[in-house]
């Protein structure tokens, strides 16, 4: 029972850690949602359209976000897996 409490009690904290990571790592959710965009788009149409260097760019941003939320979840869930 005190097991589901703890993973309801992380589940806000967690999202409010992303939302800071977030703010951190884009300007607004505007740039957040360009590159979005930007990881959807095929690249060898960005490289045709001249814009590759954004892409890639934005792909990485997008990347290394979904890198530390998942790290995030991975360091508490050995945390609760080993305490626990």
């Amino acid at each position: 029972m005190i097991d589901f409490l703890v993973i309801i009690l992380l589940i806000p904290i967690d999202i409010w850690i992303f939302i800071k990571i977030g703010k951190l790592m884009f300007e607004d959710l505007d740039d957040f949602w360009q590159c979005v965009k930007h990881d959807l788009t095929p690249d060898l149409y960005s490289l045709f359209k001249g814009r590759l260097f954004n892409d890639w760019k934005g792909e990485f941003r997008l990347g290394m976000f979904s890198f530390a939320c998942f790290s995030i979840i991975l360091g508490e869930l050995f945390v609760f897996l080993v305490f626990m």
